[in-house]
């Protein structure tokens, strides 16, 4: 932990613990200052709370950031570089934090007109990334390309970046928030508020913005240790586009996720049979894998429905200064809005938000910790240069 001068260290709450959230107050805690989680809902029992979508997830890293996007970019790939380098060492910590390297192939009916590769693939941040050869299409699907990427088991991460934060010295208040000027007014030591309110963003009281819609994503977990790479299928521009969406998601355990939906403003959190019928379907199509040899379908563990917090204008990161009840100036800084990118970003929105609260008390430079070493050592290509940029003018607001 970086040893910070009195004058430098904050009271800071975080409000909510999924991955974001979670992510944040690890780096933040590491950093040096005094954190503490205010939530409803914990990695330590998931199931209290149905609108806690984080242990929902898939998950897997496949950024759906637009090549004009710098933003989205640069927090994908430090969140990429991140996991990639804890794969790389040998202390156990990825197998704990339930992550791992695979392939990842990209499956379409027929090449989008005027198609260019991801980002990722074109600046050489993902391996191994090809066009694949016709005699490796499946029947039905003229166009498709891969590249290696990584598997993130949603429980488990969560559970490991918790015990990553307690094992700092961070706290966890199991509470429920329903104005956000709550935690500072009821807290007068509090220096900063971390919003991380997910899709409680749309009904918390002092936001309530509107832009934050539930975007209901249906899964099935099956049990298929045979299936090893992550598959999609036609999803290159589904967020906010489509309803229905095809992939396959593995995990470390040997389960797997078939998708899905993204409905956009619906919120019925009840499995729908006849949804769940399509999506196996669909997910044996592009990955015959899922089938035994004698040809019967993968065990069903589990149908499970969640709400990804998305919003209008992608994700809200930015800050401003609020007076508490006492006259304090309190820096808030919001961190939602991420959709189905949440696991993926979740590294870089964090140090973006650590950027901010370092040059707020003072520390113009990063903090160096276990998590931000592992994202700064290695050089980063032209679409990171957005990142100080982005940093810069959210500070302009404070």
């Amino acid at each position: 932990m970086t040893d910070l001068t009195p004058a430098r260290k904050r009271n800071i709450i975080v409000l909510g613990a999924g991955v974001q959230g979670l992510a944040v107050a690890c780096l933040l805690k590491s950093g040096g200052h005094n954190v503490s989680i205010s939530s409803k809902s914990s990695p330590t029992s998931p199931e209290t709370d149905p609108y806690y979508t984080s242990p929902k997830a898939g998950a897997n890293w496949q950024s759906y950031a637009t090549s004009n996007d710098l933003r989205l970019q640069s927090f994908d790939e430090i969140t990429f570089r991140a996991m990639w380098r804890l794969c790389d060492t040998d202390d156990g910590a990825s197998k704990a934090a339930g992550i791992i390297k695979t392939n990842g192939i990209q499956y379409f009916t027929k090449k989008p007109k005027n198609f260019k590769f991801p980002w990722y693939c074109e600046s050489g941040l993902t391996p191994n990334f090809r066009e694949l050869e016709h005699d490796e299409l499946l029947d039905g699907i003229e166009f498709g390309f891969q590249f290696d990427t990584l598997l993130i088991n949603a429980p488990k991460f969560l559970t490991w970046l918790l015990n990553k934060y307690e094992a700092l010295g961070g706290s966890i208040v199991l509470e429920e928030t329903t104005r956000l000027s709550d935690l500072y007014n009821r807290n007068p030591d509090v220096d900063i508020v971390i919003n991380c309110s997910g899709i409680g963003a749309r009904t918390l009281g002092d936001v309530e913005d509107q832009t934050v819609k539930p975007g209901r994503g249906q899964i099935i977990i099956v049990d298929a240790p045979q299936v090893k790479p992550t598959i999609s299928f036609d999803i290159g521009d589904v967020f906010g586009n489509k309803e229905e969406v095809t992939y396959v998601i593995p995990r470390d355990d040997g389960t797997v996720i078939l998708g899905g939906t993204y409905q956009i403003g619906n919120s019925d959190l009840n499995p729908d049979p006849e949804i769940a019928k399509g999506i196996m379907d669909r997910c044996i199509k592009i990955c015959p894998e899922l089938l035994s040899p004698n040809g019967d379908k993968p065990k069903i563990l589990k149908h499970v429905v969640g709400l990804r917090p998305s919003r209008d204008d992608g994700i809200r990161l930015d800050s401003e200064v609020k007076i508490s009840s006492t006259g304090k100036a309190v820096l808030v800084i919001h961190n939602y809005g991420h959709g189905g990118y949440g696991f993926q970003s979740s590294f870089g929105c964090g140090q973006s938000v650590l950027g901010i609260v370092n040059q707020y008390c003072g520390t113009i430079e990063p903090t160096l910790n276990s998590f931000t070493s592992a994202m700064i050592e290695h050089p980063p290509h032209k679409y990171m240069q957005y990142t100080h940029l982005h940093q810069e003018k959210v500070l302009n607001v404070v």
